[in-house]
């Protein structure tokens, strides 16, 4: 028996705009007022930046490293039950299969430096938008989904 309200997450849409569209825009909007304006953000930022650095300076390096590690997996559980709800199944094979491929390739198209120290939200949703009308493109124009991702990264 299927949970309606676990579907409805991955298919609904409020005002025409799908759930997980809006999740991901309040989480960006959250993150960027996070960094931006919180003493974590901007230890985020210099240990993002020179960790030796930030360790001279007494910032909690290992605190700020162990929280974002944290972070990142609740945002990554978060996802995937996104995705099973959005396909109605689970499929611990191929579900997410590459996205950290294209997450990377939205950074860099976004502006955002791999060396750290520089965070742009704005930028990289503006990467992520991208990646995905490119991808979305050529899928729509019969192209098979394995050239699609040779195209993204």
């Amino acid at each position: 028996m299927r949970d309606r309200t676990f579907l409805a997450l991955g298919g609904a849409d409020l005002l025409g705009v799908p759930v997980g569209v809006l999740l991901a825009a309040v989480l960006a909007v959250l993150v960027g007022l996070v960094v931006a304006r919180t003493t974590f953000g901007r230890h985020l930022v210099a240990v993002g930046g020179n960790r030796a650095a930030a360790r001279l300076a007494w910032l909690p390096v290992s605190r700020v490293l162990v929280t974002v590690y944290a972070i990142s997996g609740v945002l990554a559980a978060a996802a995937g039950v996104l995705a099973t709800a959005r396909l109605g199944a689970g499929d611990s094979a191929n579900t997410g299969l590459l996205f950290e491929l294209s997450a990377i390739t939205a950074v860099v198209v976004g502006g955002t430096p791999l060396s750290g120290g520089q965070v742009r939200i704005g930028r990289t949703v503006a990467g992520v938008v991208l990646i995905q009308l490119v991808s979305a493109t050529l899928i729509k124009n019969n192209l098979p989904n394995s050239s699609a991702l040779v195209v993204e990264v």
